[in-house]
């Protein structure tokens, strides 16, 4: 099922009580919501998305890009 992650994360955030939110997670959703729409926008890549949020194995590169021919 297709879902804007973004706004997912963003009504996550709004839905947890400020008194019930000890480790900061309404502002972490927020914020991964956040570079959500950076990578959509182009401001950042998916890379550094992978990275920020260590979505790849630790110890691991991202893959090389490809490398149009010349035309």
């Amino acid at each position: 099922m297709r879902c804007n992650s973004a706004n997912l994360l963003k009504q996550a955030a709004q839905a947890i009580p400020a008194k019930r939110d000890h480790g900061a997670y309404a502002f972490m959703l927020g914020e991964m919501a956040d570079h959500i729409r950076m990578v959509r926008a182009g401001t950042a890549t998916l890379d550094e998305f992978a990275d920020l949020y260590m979505i790849r194995p630790e110890g691991t590169s991202p893959p090389a890009t490809v490398q149009e021919p010349a035309k």
